[in-house]
C-alpha cells in the first residue's frame, strides 16, 4: 500500500480589520503542490479573537449578512463586558471567535480539498487588528498507488454494483465513494 505522508504549512493573511477573508485559493494551491492524492487537511487558527469557517463564496451578500448578524448578536459595548484590556472590541472578538471554529477538517481527493460547489474557506478576523499571521495547515494523506483498484479487485465490477451495497450511507462523487463518516474507502474505476 501507499506510504503515509504528512506536510505542514503556515499562512499569513493580510486583513483590513474585522471581516471574513477568503483563503480558498491559497489552501488549494498549497494542497495540490504537496503531491498527495488522498487525505485529510486540518486548518488551524492560533488566535482567540479569530476563527475559521467554510461558507458560501459565490454571492458577497452572504458575507455582508453574516457580518451584520455577528455585530448584532455580539455588540461592541464596553458596558456589557469585564474584559476590555485591549479596547472595546476585545471581548466581543473573543465571543465571536468562540461561536465559530478554530480548526477545520477537510477531506482531500485528487490533490484538492473536497469542497462543495459554493464553498470557500474563510479566516474570520473578529477584532480590529490589521494582520493575522498564525494560520496553520496540516495535511496527512497518501499517494494513491496506480494499481490500487486492481489490487483491491474494484475494477471487476461497475460503479452501480458497489453503490447497491452502500447506499444510503455512501456519497459517490468524483469517482470516489466514502462512508458517511467522511473516510475515503477507495477509488472506483468507472
Amino acid at each position: 500500500m501507499a506510504e503515509m505522508i504528512q506536510a505542514q504549512h503556515a499562512l499569513s493573511v493580510q486583513t483590513e480589520g474585522k471581516g471574513l477573508y477568503e483563503v480558498t485559493q491559497d489552501v488549494v494551491s498549497w494542497v495540490s503542490d504537496q503531491g498527495i492524492e488522498t487525505g485529510l487537511l486540518t486548518v488551524f487558527c492560533r488566535h482567540t479573537s479569530a476563527s475559521l469557517t467554510i461558507q458560501e463564496n459565490a454571492n458577497p451578500d452572504v458575507l455582508h449578512d453574516l457580518k451584520n448578524f455577528s455585530e448584532n448578536v455580539v455588540p461592541e459595548d464596553p458596558l456589557l463586558y469585564r474584559h476590555t484590556t485591549e479596547g472595546p472590541d476585545d471581548m466581543p472578538a473573543h465571543i465571536r471567535g468562540a461561536l465559530t471554529d478554530v480548526s477545520l477538517s477537510i477531506p482531500v481527493q485528487r490533490s484538492r480539498p473536497a469542497l462543495g460547489t459554493w464553498q470557500g474557506i474563510f479566516c474570520s478576523n473578529t477584532a480590529h487588528d490589521l494582520t493575522r499571521d498564525n494560520w496553520c495547515f496540516i495535511f496527512k494523506g497518501c499517494e494513491l498507488a496506480p494499481n490500487a483498484t486492481q489490487i483491491l479487485g474494484l475494477n471487476k465490477y461497475p460503479r452501480d454494483f458497489w453503490m447497491s451495497f452502500f447506499q444510503p450511507s455512501v456519497n459517490l462523487r468524483n469517482d470516489f465513494f466514502y462512508l458517511s463518516s467522511g473516510h475515503i474507502v477507495s477509488k472506483i474505476n468507472a
